[in-house]
């Protein structure tokens, strides 16, 4: 009886040992699957992160737009001048193809305002201006890793330049100007940040009405 006990004791002991190995066998499956899973995690991240660092958008971009202004000018001695000014900048841009996996940026109708200072020379007025804009940006992105859409954004930009106006006669001139554009909002999405800087060449005229 002593030995019959024994075995089975043995037997017993043996089995819980044999459901344990298969646990374990079971348990090394699942954090085989787990390790799996975390390495393919690991990869993803590192290929959207190069993916972001990859990003660019063309940078050579040209646009055409229109825009309507109102304002007035005064002269504060013989040779000088200042001046207000506020628009629209009528008409899209963009920066970028999508198409291309590029970083694709999409502007709307923009509205800004100046002052202006300037020297006057004869029939010329050479002048330097500074102020904001504010315009509506949809940024898109569809690349392998990384798809980002931020539905539209206003950005406030700073804008600033030079330019030269020729007075035709008593209430008309033409003009010609260069600015500079750089936003001061960043447009965003969940991973990406972007700025947007452009160069602005104007032309057109002004209309002078006396009080």
């Amino acid at each position: 009886n002593a030995i019959d006990n024994t075995e089975a004791t043995i037997a017993a002991y043996q089995a819980i040992i044999d459901k344990l190995e298969a646990s374990n066998v079971e348990l090394e499956a699942q954090l085989a699957e787990l390790q799996a899973q975390l390495d393919s995690l690991v990869a993803h991240k590192q290929n959207v992160i190069n993916e972001l660092n990859s990003i660019k958008t063309s940078d050579s971009e040209r646009n055409t737009t229109v825009s309507l202004f109102a304002g007035f000018k005064m002269d504060i001695a013989q040779h000088f001048m200042v001046g207000l000014e506020a628009g629209t900048d009528l008409g899209n841009i963009k920066i970028g193809d999508n198409s291309k996996k590029e970083l694709e940026i999409r502007g709307g109708t923009g509205f800004y305002a100046l002052a202006r200072t300037g020297v006057n020379l004869s029939n010329f007025t050479v002048y330097g201006q500074a102020g904001l804009m504010t315009r509506k940006y949809d940024m898109t992105y569809n690349g392998t890793f990384v798809k980002e859409h931020n539905g539209g954004q206003n950005i406030t930009s700073a804008i600033y330049g030079l330019g030269v106006e020729a007075r035709i006669t008593d209430s008309l001139a033409v003009f010609t100007e260069y600015n500079h554009i750089s936003s001061i909002d960043k447009l965003e999405t969940n991973l990406i940040k972007a700025s947007i800087k452009s160069d602005q060449i104007k032309v057109g005229s002004r209309f002078y009405f006396g009080l």
